[in-house]
This record gives C-alpha cells, structure tokens and sequence, in this order.
C-alpha cells in the first residue's frame, strides 16, 4: 500500500497518511487489521514517528538517518532491518 504526499492534505507529522494507509488496508484485509495499535510501521525520521503514534500505531525505527536518541519516540529501534525478526 503506497499513500504519498499526493493522497493527503497535510504531511508528516500529521498522522493522516498513516490513517489514510490503515483505512485502505484494513479494507483490503478485514480480518487481519483489525486495530491500529496491532499494527506496525517502520520509520527513520522523528516526524515519521510522530505521524505514525498519532494514527495508534506501534512503530520500529531504523537508524538510518537519524541516531537512536533521536528516534527515542518509538517502540523498538534497530541499526538495520537485517536484524529484525517478528514471531507471531
């Protein structure tokens, strides 16, 4: 699911794109997405923390672009997506 600055009026940190994203996904996957808090994004930026809390979503930062106390506002927070592992 892509929303890009085009879909929304206001960008990050406005939490629309990430409500926008959820909406159109929990269409698509009802049963599955069922909460935004059951949900997770991925960001690099302090604004793109900031828009995905405000849509209640959980968030795991990469320090990609920003270090770790920068991006103290999420969740989880890894040096590389390589060392990510999800158990359900």
């Amino acid at each position: 699911m892509i929303v890009s600055a085009d879909d929304v009026r206001r960008s990050k940190p406005d939490p629309e794109s990430y409500t926008l994203a959820f909406a159109r996904l929990s269409e698509t996957h009802p049963f599955s997405l069922t909460a935004p808090g059951k949900s997770i994004a991925v960001e690099d930026t302090p604004a793109g923390i900031r828009s995905a809390k405000g849509a209640g979503l959980r968030v795991l930062a990469v320090t990609n672009s920003y270090g770790a106390g920068e991006l103290a506002g999420a969740d989880w927070i890894a040096e590389s997506l390589e060392s990510v592992r999800f158990s359900v």
